[in-house]
């Protein structure tokens, strides 16, 4: 392109499956650089308009779902390589009829078979594509720039086909996660209808891949581009990043807004902000979780400054008029406790999510609930400390455990998956079966799975080393790509391990599943609460492997149990107390807590689990700050709930029932508490009744 044409615009796709409940981060990020420099860019979310040919549910659903089976590969794979039905069926036969959880696609199309489902899937791909080729194409951009991360592979190189097809003259790019390393050097070997892949980070590459196509037809070598025309793929390893962050623009998330207004299904999602406060991992820079594979070959660690944070997330906020953002960082900057966190608790700006580690101390998690930070992922991955080494997660099982309690107890919702299936494990499932009982009252995990072999981890970097191997391709890239073995192995984003697969159907998986399954169950109606009274501490318990639903402690027992709200070593607990009480009447004080399951014991410390019924206690977010779905009733839940709804005696029978259930509890409490208590539960129930009738109203 000469420099004296004007300029046509440039399109930045984001390809199915990608969230449609917020924005994307990435590419907003290279349109607000490249509109800085003078190239008039705009973002595609074809997301959002496949989203409209199959249901903003069923869009979400694939979307979240682990990509073990690479359903959203195999839609557009279908399309992409011209397959015919019986590639169809040998999927569903050696892929999909093997996932437990397909009951839930088969939900949306009872009276079809997974084979018509997915090809249902592939028609309406099919559809959707040839609609907004045909819109993109009539509008003639410069350059076509098609983003990939997850299970978006397939989907944006059939976009591209489509466009070099029909218009050779179009320049095509590809970039995101699924072109880091060997994946995206394959990706340029086997399409060659991609005629730019961008590698890591694209702040300025991008801009500089795009002054290089306006003055010279890009024929100058821009670091961090594989192109058809310059330097061999090998001398395109290293990206152009930006050191600075502060440097980077503020992200234009206009079009994604814009598109999602005119969907038709924008009343449903309720959508949040992303943002970035670093990159990089300092965690990972020090030693890596062995089974991690994120950050690729960007671990190195960078942070924005306190005022940049705070001016991004006030222009943000104020500008789309969102209070919720989810912070995309592997971790939080520890130094942002002293510098933005409690300049947030002064002033909120939005509701928040974020990574962090899990050695959290408790006035750290309260500040983070000050600061509207109140949904945290913090890596717990397991509640053995044994496990934890294996990982190298530098955290431990006690600290993972007050870290729930601290945050159940001041409304912090923990994100955390339980994991199992690290090479050297040992069978403690009778221990975490016992730890798990007694926190049946603390926030339980969403998942348990045994982990992945990753690309960029360092099991993935030395499977040998670790014991994982064989290490092969699993069986859905075989159906996703039809390559020769050597080229899928450089395209997988994942792998496979004989180890791996025995550990899926080993004991410990099977026991740990049962024990989360459990939890999960309980939780709802499990409390251990420490109501602080002048001279005693009343314990309130309603846990299924409870001693005692009412426990009154006093003296050195009320005392050492509130000095465990931290975990505390023994040696700790008998010198704190030694001037007052002796050794002998402190061991036997710490037994009887133990014998009563209110204290625990966890590789030589002393954890108290009651948490105090603060009014954030259990108090959560109702909305994910990362943007949701809204949720929708089955027919067959709506009429349950219509069934509900119709009993006149609901509210009668209910408190009745919780009165003299708990009555009895609080005697000692006084009769203010009592009718406190049953007013809030009175008044919850009517919300409740009024919630039932405005969701099941046809």
């Amino acid at each position: 392109m000469c420099n004296n044409e004007e300029i046509k615009p440039v399109f930045l796709v984001i390809p199915p499956f990608h969230s449609i409940n917020r924005p994307s981060l990435g590419v907003s990020l290279l349109k607000a650089a490249a509109e800085k420099e003078g190239f008039p860019t705009e973002l595609i979310y074809l997301n959002l308009r496949f989203a409209e040919h199959i249901g903003p549910y069923l869009h979400e659903w694939i979307t979240d779902k682990p990509m073990g089976q690479l359903l959203g590969e195999f839609i557009f794979s279908h399309l992409l390589f011209e397959r015919n039905e019986r590639a169809v069926e040998q999927y569903v036969k050696e892929v999909l009829q093997e996932d437990n959880e397909i009951h839930s696609l088969i939900e949306h199309f009872p009276d079809k078979s997974l084979s018509e489902i997915v090809l249902h899937l592939i028609k309406k791909a099919y559809d959707c594509y040839k609609n907004e080729v045909e819109k993109i194409l009539t509008r003639q951009p410069w350059v076509l720039g098609v983003t990939s991360s997850f299970q978006q592979n397939c989907g944006a190189v059939y976009l591209i086909k489509l466009i070099k097809d029909r218009n050779p003259n179009i320049i095509t790019m590809m970039g995101g996660g699924n072109c880091e390393s060997e994946m995206g050097e394959e990706l340029f070997s086997c399409f060659n209808y991609i005629d730019y892949i961008g590698q890591g980070e694209g702040d300025k590459s991008f801009v500089e891949l795009l002054r290089s196509l306006q003055y010279d037809d890009g024929k100058r070598y821009v670091p961090g581009i594989l192109t058809r025309m310059a330097q061999p793929l090998a001398d395109s390893s290293t990206s152009l990043g930006s050191e600075t962050l502060d440097d980077l623009p503020y992200p234009d998330f206009d079009d994604y807004f814009d598109q999602l207004d005119a969907a038709s299904f924008k009343n449903q999602i309720v959508p949040g902000l992303v943002m970035e406060s670093s990159r990089g991992c300092w965690w990972g820079e020090k030693k890596k979780c062995t089974f991690c594979g994120l950050n690729g070959e960007g671990i190195a660690f960078r942070s924005k400054s306190p005022q940049r944070i705070l001016d991004e997330l006030n222009d943000l906020v104020k500008k789309y008029g969102i209070g919720r953002v989810l912070l995309v960082d592997s971790i939080l900057d520890m130094n942002y406790f002293k510098t933005v966190i409690p300049r947030l608790a002064a002033n909120p700006i939005a509701e928040l999510v974020c990574e962090t580690k899990a050695n959290l101390t408790k006035e750290q998690v309260k500040m983070l609930a000050e600061a509207n930070i109140r949904m945290i992922q913090p890596g717990i991955e397991s509640l053995s400390d044994h496990s934890l080494q294996l990982m190298q997660k530098g955290t431990t099982a006690v600290q993972n455990i007050q870290l729930i309690k601290w945050s159940t107890e001041l409304g912090v919702f923990v994100m955390w998956n339980h994991l199992c299936g690290f090479p050297e494990e040992k069978n403690e499932s009778e221990k975490i079966d016992e730890i798990c009982e007694m926190i049946h009252h603390l926030q339980p995990p969403a998942n348990t799975a045994v982990i992945h072999l990753d690309r960029f981890s360092p099991y993935f970097e030395d499977p040998e080393q670790y014991g994982l191997v064989p290490v092969s391709v699993p069986t859905p890239y075989k159906h996703v790509y039809p390559f020769e073995y050597k080229s899928l192995k450089k395209l997988a984003c994942y792998y496979q391990s004989d180890f791996l697969k025995a550990k899926l159907k080993g004991e410990i998986f099977k026991r740990l599943k049962k024990t989360t399954s459990n939890w999960c169950k309980a939780y709802p109606r499990s409390h251990l609460v420490a109501i602080p009274r002048k001279k005693s501490l009343i314990i309130i318990d309603t846990r299924s492997c409870r001693q005692q639903i009412w426990i009154r402690l006093t003296g050195i027992d009320r005392s050492i149990y509130e000095y465990c709200d931290k975990a505390q070593k023994l040696s700790k607990i008998l010198d704190y107390f030694k001037a007052d009480v002796a050794e002998s009447d402190l061991k036997l004080s710490i037994q009887r807590l133990i014998d009563k399951r209110l204290i625990m014991n966890v590789s030589g410390k002393y954890l108290s689990l009651a948490v105090y019924p603060t009014n954030a206690y259990k108090n959560f977010l109702q909305v994910c700050p990362a943007g949701t779905l809204t949720y929708r009733h089955s027919n067959k839940l709506r009429s349950f709930l219509k069934r509900v709804i119709q009993s006149k005696s609901l509210l009668k029978t209910a408190v009745t029932l919780i009165y003299e259930k708990v009555s009895h509890i609080y005697e000692s409490l006084g009769t203010a508490l009592l009718t406190k208590t049953l007013w809030c539960v009175i008044g919850l129930l009517y919300k409740v009744e009024n919630d039932v009738k405005k969701e099941t109203a046809f």
